[in-house]
C-alpha cells in the first residue's frame, strides 16, 4: 500500500514540476519520453548482449533498458532546448492545465519505465512489499495494480504505438505478451538466489487436455504432524482447468545443488496466439500434481500415491523437484522430473505455449491435445492425508497445583530448529536478530502479520551452536489463585530456572522463549533466543510485553508458548522442571544423532 502511494506521489510530483514550465514544454518532453521508451523496447536486448555474459541477463536487461530510455531523454531535452528556443503565449490558466496535463503523462512514462525495470530485476516476487498477484476465498488468481498504474498505461502506450507505424514486423505484444504479468510469474521465486535463468530445453511437454475438477487442500498440525483434508471443487465462474503433463529436465537445478525450486506462478500460459487477431494474456498456473513436502512435520518426501492428486495451491506456495523429496514423479535415469500443472482459464481460451522461469518455451499443438484426461493424469479426489512420527516426543502428565511456573504441553514440542511460528524478514527488529539467514541472540516483540509469511519473506530457522540440537517444548503458563499459592508461583518466575534432564543425570536450561497472545487488542510475537550464554540456568530475561497474563488471557486457539532448549545430540530427556513444588513431569523425547 505504502509504495502504491509512493508512486502516486512520484507522477504527481512530475506533473505539479511541468505546470510552471509551460504548455509547450510540457508537450515536447511527453513526446520526448515517449519516443524514448520506444527506442528503449526496441534494442534493449541487443544492447543487453554488450554485457549478458558478465551481468547476466537478470541484470543485463533491465540496466539495457534503462539506460536507453534515460540516455535518449536526456540527448532528446539537451537537442530541443537548444534548437527550440521560443515558446508559446497562452492565457495563464490554459498554459498551466495545458503543462500539468502533459507533466502528468510525462510522469506516467518516467515513473512506469523506470517500474518496468525494477519488475525486470531477480528481486522476487513482492517488490517493496507489493504483490501483482492474489488469491480470492475461492482461491482464484486475482490481479492488482500500483496507483494510477504507470507501468500498465507505459506498456499500453509502447503495444499502441509498435502494432502500428512504429512496430516493424514484430509488435512488442506479441513478442512480450501481457509483459508485466509474464515478469512476475519468471521472477515468482522461493528465494531470490534461486536459479530465474534456465536452459531451453528444460521443459518439456508429452500431452495437454480439459478438466473440470480440481482439489483443494486445507493443512493443519496435530502434535507436529501434518494433516492434509482435501475437497472437490470445480472451475470459478465462466473458466474452465487446462492441464499440461510437463517435464522439467534436472539441467534447470543450480549447478551448486541439485535441487530445482520454484513456486506454481512460474508456470504461465499463454494465449490466444496473436495469428488469430486477439491479444495474448498470461495465465499464472494454479495447481499440479500434488508435490507439496516440508522439511518438517514429517513430511519430507511424497507418500504412496500423492502425485495422483490434481491439486489447487496458494501462489506462494513453495515446491522442490530432488531425488530424495520427490522419487515419485522423477524418470528413471534421472534426467528429469514428469508431473501436472493445471492452469484456470476462459471458457473460450486457445493456448498458444507454456513457459517456465526465463527461458523455456513450448508451443502447444492440437497433436499435443487428447479430448480425455490420459491413464498417467493427476486428478481431483477427496479425502484425508496424515503424517507420523516415527518416534514422536512424548510428554508425562503434568502436576497438579499452580505454584510452579508452566507444565509442557504435546503440541508445540518437537526437535527441530524451525520456528514455529515463521517471521516476516521485513520487520527491522527480525532483521537486526538475522546472522546469515537465521535468528541469531535476540529479544524482541513484534506486531504479528496478517497472514504468516513464506519463502523469501519469511525468517523460519534458529541459529544452531556447533554440535548442538535445539528442542522445543511446547507449554501452558501458570498463574496461582490463592495467596501462598501466587508467592510460590512469584517466586518461581523469578528464579525462571526452566529445565530439563537427561536420562543420565544432565542439566540443561531453558536458553529461549517464544510467545504468541493478544496484547491491548493486537496479536503479538516475542522471541527471546540465547544460543551461547555465559550462565545458561540465568539467561533468560522477563518478557516485555506478550505476559503469563496476556497469554491466560487470549484464547486457547490464538496463543501459543514454547520453551527453547539448546541440547547435546543423541541425548534422552526424561524430565522438565520449571521450579515450585511437585513440578517435576516426565518425558520421553530422544534427540537424534544426526
Amino acid at each position: 500500500m505504502l509504495f502504491s502511494i509512493a508512486v502516486g506521489l512520484m507522477v504527481i510530483l512530475v506533473a505539479a514540476y511541468w505546470v510552471y514550465q509551460g504548455f509547450l514544454s510540457g508537450v515536447i518532453v511527453f513526446f520526448e519520453c515517449v519516443i524514448a521508451a520506444m527506442v528503449a523496447f526496441g534494442f534493449y536486448e541487443s544492447v543487453n548482449s554488450l554485457w549478458a555474459g558478465a551481468l547476466g541477463n537478470g541484470l543485463g536487461r533491465p540496466l539495457a533498458l534503462m539506460l536507453l530510455f534515460f540516455v535518449v531523454v536526456i540527448v532528446l531535452r539537451v537537442l530541443t532546448d537548444k534548437l527550440i528556443t521560443g515558446n508559446l503565449k497562452l492565457p495563464v490558466v490554459l498554459d498551466r492545465i495545458g503543462a500539468g496535463l502533459c507533466g502528468f503523462f510525462s510522469g506516467m512514462v518516467l515513473v512506469g519505465m523506470a517500474l518496468i525495470g525494477i519488475q525486470m530485476l531477480p528481486i522476487g516476487s513482492n517488490v517493496f512489499g507489493w504483490e501483482r498477484v492474489s488469491t480470492n476465498a475461492n482461491g482464484a488468481i486475482v490481479r492488482s495494480g500500483l496507483f494510477f498504474k504507470p507501468d500498465e498505461f507505459t506498456l499500453g502506450l509502447v503495444n499502441l504505438l509498435s502494432n502500428g507505424r512504429f512496430g516493424g514486423g514484430n509488435p512488442l505484444a506479441e513478442a512480450k505478451p501481457d509483459l508485466l504479468m509474464d515478469l512476475y510469474c519468471a521472477r515468482s521465486c522461493t528465494q531470490t538466489e534461486d536459479r530465474h535463468e534456465i536452459p531451453g530445453d528444460a521443459l518439456g511437454v508429452r500431452a495437454w487436455w480439459e478438466a473440470r475438477e480440481i482439489s483443494t487442500v486445507k493443512q493443519t498440525l496435530e502434535n507436529s504432524n501434518l494433516v492434509r483434508e482435501f475437497e472437490v471443487a470445480s472451475p470459478n465462474g465462466a473458466t474452465k482447468f487446462i492441464v499440461v503433463n510437463v517435464r522439467v529436465a534436472s539441467s534447470a537445478a543450480p549447478s551448486e545443488h541439485p535441487q530445482i525450486r520454484y513456486r506454481l506462478p512460474q508456470f504461465r500460459l499463454v494465449g490466444p496466439d496473436p495469428a488469430s487477431g486477439a491479444t495474448p494474456v498470461v495465465y499464472p498456473a494454479i495447481g499440479s500434481s500434488d508435490l507439496y513436502t516440508h522439511h518438517t512435520h514429517n513430511h519430507r518426501e511424497l507418500a504412496r500415491g500423492q502425485a495422483r492428486r490434481l491439486v489447487r495451491f496458494k501462489p506462494e506456495t513453495q515446491f522442490v523437484l530432488t531425488a530424495s523429496h520427490t522419487k515419485a514423479v522423477q524418470e528413471k535415469d534421472g534426467s528429469g522430473y514428469r508431473f501436472d500443472v493445471a492452469f484456470e482459464v476462459p471458457e473460450n481460451f486457445t493456448p498458444w505455449y507454456i513457459a517456465f522461469k526465463r527461458g523455456p518455451r513450448l508451443e502447444l499443438t492440437k497433436k499435443q491435445f487428447v479430448e480425455k484426461p490420459p491413464a498417467y493424469a493427476s486428478t481431483a479426489s477427496g479425502g484425508r492425508q496424515a503424517t507420523a512420527a516415527a518416534d514422536a516426543p512424548q510428554v508425562g502428565e503434568a502436576p497438579a497445583g499452580a505454584t510452579h511456573v508452566s507444565n509442557v504441553t504435546q503440541e508445540g514440542t518437537a526437535v527441530t530448529d524451525t520456528l514455529p511460528i515463521a517471521l516476516p524478514k521485513a520487520e527491522n527488529l527480525v532483521q537486526s536478530a538475522v546472522q546469515g539467514d537465521r535468528i541469531g541472540d535476540c529479544h524482541f516483540a513484534i506486531n504479528a502479520p496478517a497472514s504468516e509469511p513464506e519463502g523469501g519473506d519469511a525468517v523460519t530457522q534458529l541459529f544452531v551452536p556447533e554440535g548442538k540440537k535445539i528442542v522445543f517444548l511446547g507449554a501452558k503458563q501458570l498463574q496461582a489463585e490463592s495467596l501462598f499459592g501466587k508467592s510460590l508461583n512469584y517466586a518461581s518466575n523469578v528464579a525462571a530456572q526452566i529445565k530439563v534432564t537427561t536420562d543420565d543425570g544432565k542439566l540443561f536450561y531453558a536458553q529461549g522463549v517464544i510467545a504468541k497472545a493478544k496484547v491491548e487488542g493486537k496479536m503479538m510475537i516475542e522471541l527471546q533466543y540465547h544460543p551461547e550464554p555465559e550462565v545458561p540456568e540465568r539467561c533468560l530475561a522477563k518478557p516485555r510485553r506478550v505476559t503469563t497474563k496476556t497469554l491466560q488471557a487470549t484464547a486457547e486457539d490464538e496463543r501459543f508458548f514454547a520453551y527453547i532448549f539448546v541440547v547435546d545430540p543423541g541425548v534422552k530427556l526424561v524430565k522438565f522442571q520449571s521450579g515450585g513444588i511437585g513440578s517435576t513431569q516426565q518425558l520421553n523425547i530422544v534427540v537424534p544423532n544426526d
